[in-house]
C-alpha cells in the first residue's frame, strides 16, 4: 500500500525539499488524493518522518500558492495593458458607474443586477462591480467635490446671484423642492 502512496505521489510531480513540499504542476492543489495511513508514505525516500510533517507542510504549500495566485491577480488587475496600448483604471470606471447612476436616477441596487454585471464582465473581466455601499459613499464624495467646486466658484465670482425655488408634489404624494441659481460670471 505504502508503494502505491508513492506512486501517486509521484504522479502529481510533487518534490520533496529541506521538509517543505513543492508544487511543480499547474493542477489543482484542492484536489484531494488518495493517501496511504503508513506515516512514510508522505516521504518517498523512505526516511523517518518529522513529527507533523505531513499535514503541516501540505498545508503551507497549498497557502503559498494561493497567496502567489492573489498576488498574481492584484499586479494583473492594477494594469491592464492591450494592443492598442489602452491601460484600464478600475478606480476610474467605479467613478464612471457612480456617474451613471447620478446622471440617469438609477436606484444604487442596480450595481446588483446580474446583466449589469455581465456587461462589465465582458468588457474587462477584472473589474470587480462595487457594492451598494460603496457606490453610495462614491456618490456622495462625489456631491461633496461638486459643492466645493460651486461654493469656490461663487466666491471667485463679482456679481450678484439670482435664487429661486419652486416645489411640486409628485404622484405619490412625495414633495419636491428645487433651488436655481442665476448668476452672470466673468467668460
Amino acid at each position: 500500500m505504502a508503494s502505491n502512496a508513492r506512486e501517486d505521489t509521484q504522479s502529481n510531480n510533487i518534490a520533496r525539499t529541506d521538509n517543505k513540499i513543492k508544487v511543480e504542476s499547474n493542477i489543482n492543489p484542492t484536489l484531494k488524493t488518495s493517501q496511504a495511513t503508513d506515516n512514510n508514505a508522505s516521504n518517498p525516500e523512505g526516511s523517518t518522518p518529522v513529527e507533523g510533517d505531513n499535514k503541516a507542510n501540505v498545508k503551507s504549500a497549498y497557502w503559498e500558492y494561493f497567496d502567489r495566485l492573489k498576488v498574481e491577480a492584484k499586479q494583473a488587475q492594477v494594469q491592464k495593458l492591450n494592443e492598442d496600448g489602452f491601460v484600464f483604471d478600475p478606480s476610474k470606471t467605479r467613478k464612471c458607474v457612480a456617474e451613471m447612476i447620478v446622471l440617469h436616477e438609477y436606484p444604487l441596487s442596480c450595481v446588483d443586477h446580474h446583466g449589469l454585471r455581465r456587461a462589465f464582465a465582458s468588457m474587462q473581466p477584472t473589474f470587480k462591480m462595487p457594492s451598494r455601499n460603496t457606490i453610495r459613499k462614491d456618490i456622495l464624495k462625489m456631491f461633496g467635490d461638486e459643492k466645493l467646486k460651486l461654493t469656490l466658484q461663487l466666491d471667485e465670482n463679482d456679481s450678484r446671484v439670482a435664487i429661486t425655488s419652486d416645489m411640486w408634489t409628485f404622484n405619490q404624494e412625495k414633495g419636491y423642492m428645487v433651488v436655481t441659481a442665476h448668476y452672470i460670471d466673468s467668460s
